[in-house]
């Protein structure tokens, strides 16, 4: 049984398929009515070609609403046209405050809540609801959203593409007792004083009763899983916001199985509990800073974007060994040169708050592009080289 309850549009007086909508729905599990929320970007059809999706799982304390906010997840849904998922933990302790049964004993475990089952059919769901790529759906959450994402990346990994983990880690007992039976490209976001979630490891404040990895294990646990043969040298951030008090280096794995399932790892140094480029001023006396150098959703997006379900799709006859894309010099005082063994089809250059600023079509297998009249910070490259997606990042200085 499902119950559709409200469809909202932006625009009035348009067709739906030419604006954004929030579609707050149900469906029936454990004799439960769990509330879940689709955005739809402006343009999206059902009669048109399926579109990636993203579920996002939302914290401890959280809801669909609260959700939406603090990630500011939808600008970034408009701007690259794929659906975002917003699913309701079923479990409360207060008011429209939801947590979900990630497997660390806490209250909805306790309460025999199944959120893998919910999750699992929420997906049979939208696929029958939704025009959507079976091939590019992806999955994140938040704090105990985080940890109900990394339980799906051991019990029911197989319809995700890719996985990003945000203030949570691994729990400790996971290392012992199973394994997720296959590489999965996965984006760790994380601040070194959280202080709820230890970043070196232990009991998470107030929320279950299993200990759980420190966050730099976590992202070893994933780079031997997914058999990662080449670790990129640490890049440093542009500390474009100086008053965060935070700044970001980045620690990235390639070389990896199942079509180079990727892993990455965003240390925000000096940030805490907090979604990285959206401030919640009020709440970063309890949370800690926030990081406001990188915009974590459209580094997800851009994360996710790379990837399809490994062991289903292949995009070309041309494996990633045979482009050898380079992106030199990097970091560039403006001017930078791309390069690969195959023609590039097509470029689009992006600011760090996601604006395209540039696009190319070579057809050459070599580019000079000037961002010179850019200003200084870190840069988006989409290429499209025969048929498969990549991106990259340039930093002008």
């Amino acid at each position: 049984m499902k119950l559709t309850l409200l469809i909202f549009v932006s625009v009035l007086g348009m067709s739906s398929a030419y604006c954004q909508a929030n579609i707050l729905d149900s469906l029936l599990h454990q004799d439960f009515q769990r509330k879940y929320l689709v955005h739809t970007p402006p343009g999206y059809d059902n009669d048109d070609a399926p579109v990636p999706a993203i579920l996002f799982l939302h914290g401890g304390g959280g809801n669909i609403q609260s959700a939406q906010g603090f990630t500011r997840f939808n600008f970034v849904s408009n701007a690259e046209g794929f659906l975002m998922i917003y699913p309701q933990g079923y479990h409360s302790f207060a008011p429209e405050s939801f947590t979900w049964a990630d497997g660390r004993n806490g209250g909805a475990d306790q309460a025999g809540i199944d959120d893998v089952g919910f999750l699992n059919k929420l997906l049979d769901t939208l696929m029958q609801d939704y025009s959507i790529d079976e091939n590019r759906i992806y999955l994140c959450g938040f704090s105990n959203g985080s940890f109900m994402t990394q339980r799906m990346a051991f019990e029911a990994n197989d319809r995700f593409a890719a996985m990003g983990t945000l203030g949570g880690t691994l729990q400790e007992s996971y290392l012992e007792e199973s394994t997720p039976g296959r590489a999965i490209p996965m984006a760790y976001f994380f601040g070194t004083d959280d202080p709820f979630v230890p970043y070196d490891g232990g009991i998470v404040a107030g929320s279950g009763t299993l200990p759980v990895l420190g966050v730099e294990e976590a992202v070893d646990y994933w780079v031997e899983n997914n058999d990662c043969q080449t670790a990129l040298p640490e890049v440093f951030l542009p500390d474009i916001d100086t008053s965060d008090h935070s700044t970001v280096s980045v620690f990235e794995y390639t070389d990896c199985a199942c079509q180079n399932a990727q892993v990455i790892f965003y240390k925000m140094e000096g940030a805490g509990h907090t979604w990285a480029g959206v401030e919640l001023v009020n709440q970063e006396p309890v949370l800690g800073e926030t990081n406001e150098d990188i915009f974590a959703s459209r580094e997800l997006w851009e994360f996710f974007s790379q990837f399809s379900l490994c062991d289903i799709t292949s995009t070309s006859d041309i494996s990633p060994d045979q482009v050898d894309i380079r992106v030199f010099p990097n970091p560039a005082s403006g001017r930078f040169t791309i390069d690969s063994k195959a023609d590039i089809d097509f470029v689009a250059v992006h600011n760090f708050s996601g604006q395209l600023i540039q696009q190319h079509k070579p057809e050459s297998q070599e580019l000079q592009l000037d961002l010179s009249q850019w200003p200084s910070g870190v840069y988006t490259l989409q290429l499209f080289i025969s048929g498969m997606l990549h991106l990259d990042r340039i930093i002008i200085h």
